[in-house]
């Protein structure tokens, strides 16, 4: 215009109908020939048991022939592991999707490993990104592609009674991790609340905020506690409570209320409330300092701040200069059996795969 050049640059987008959606669009990206999404971002090695870890192989726009070694090889025999088969060889057409799964065994050093898989394509190392797509409707659609590693925790681990039902609340990947500690999980939804016999579990577990979310605990709360009467085990994650949405209904055998307390600082000091021969700390894995070390983003949220003299508080922590608060854990016996409330956050420490909290709560399910 008058001699001046002027540009501008546009995406390129495609446009679509969906019978549902309507109008969808989403922009025109550029893919890795290959990508390697782990099925997991965090697995757990119980030594000396053997894990499987699975990989999720995609191949991009055109066919391609590829290698994929077993993770980071050398690293997993410096520790003291190694896995299994050496290799696989996959021939995958334009966007065929196919799992590939290696085994890990051994007896090495407890420490986390990050594993990261080894792609080529004709002899030609290429980068290993994960795809995850993010597809909501009221946003273009579009992939992300990251470094694909994955998280193994080798750790000594022993679990109780195995039978878990677990209640969703607001959405975790608990049951995964408990799976994964040779727990045999039973997810109840929903009405499923209603017919479910609890008789037939060991344990109940409530996900994150499933108080707040689910409203067929409130009609099941009494028959749960008289199954806790007569020897069951419940163990309530955390749950939110405010004067704007207030948690009315009852969570325990006996009252106590769940404020908005949390310990931020995930290095707090934890010190124990109870006498260090406590079967939390002790059975069926005895804890030491290590297991309160390596957390991630914090310590826990939603503490309970007053309670009933029958509850037992396990721990108590702070943030730097702030006050000591006891209510991140209660347990009480309740007839033959035990109820747990825990504002500590397992929740984000088992996907990180922070060992000492798959111990601390394989011992508060033993209780």
């Amino acid at each position: 215009i008058n001699g001046y050049p002027i540009s501008k640059s546009i995406p390129v987008s495609h446009r679509w109908v969906d019978p549902v959606a309507g109008e969808r669009s989403q922009h025109v990206f550029i893919y890795p020939q290959v990508t390697v999404t782990p099925k997991l971002t965090s697995q757990l090695l119980k030594v000396p048991q053997s894990a499987a870890v699975e990989w999720v192989i995609k191949a991009g726009p055109e066919e391609v022939k590829v290698r994929v070694q077993s993770p980071i090889t050398e690293l997993l025999a410096s520790q003291g592991f190694q896995a299994t088969p050496s290799h696989f060889t996959l021939d995958l057409k334009a966007n065929e999707e196919r799992s590939v799964q290696f085994t890990i065994t051994g007896q090495g050093r407890l420490h986390p490993i990050k594993l990261v898989p080894h792609i080529s394509i004709a002899g030609r190392t290429i980068p290993s990104l994960a795809r995850y797509p993010i597809d909501y409707p009221h946003i273009p659609k579009r992939d992300v592609f990251i470094p694909s590693q994955m998280n193994l925790t080798p750790l000594n681990l022993t679990i109780g009674k195995q039978r878990v039902a677990y209640i969703p609340g607001a959405g975790d990947r608990v049951p995964e991790a408990l799976t994964q500690m040779g727990f045999q999980v039973t997810e109840l939804t929903g009405d499923q609340l209603d017919q479910s016999d609890f008789s037939q579990f060991d344990i109940v577990v409530f996900g994150i905020r499933a108080f707040n979310t689910n409203s067929r605990i409130p009609p099941n709360h009494h028959r749960l506690m008289e199954w806790v009467n007569q020897g069951g085990r419940v163990l309530v994650q955390y749950n939110t409570n405010s004067r704007w949405r207030t948690l009315d209904q009852p969570v325990g055998p006996y009252p106590f209320t769940i404020g908005r307390a949390r310990v931020t600082d995930e290095q707090a000091k934890m010190t124990p409330e109870v006498p260090l021969d406590h079967p939390a700390l002790t059975t069926p894995n005895l804890l030491t300092r290590k297991d309160y070390q390596g957390w991630v983003q914090e310590r826990g949220l939603y503490f309970a701040v007053d309670w009933d003299q029958r509850y037992t508080t396990l721990f108590s922590l702070s943030d730097p200069g702030e006050p000591q608060l006891k209510g991140s854990t209660l347990i009480t016996e309740y007839g033959k059996g035990v109820f747990v409330y825990t504002g500590l956050s397992c929740f984000r420490q088992l996907p990180a795969g922070v060992s000492g909290a798959y111990r601390l709560l394989a011992n508060l399910l033993a209780l």
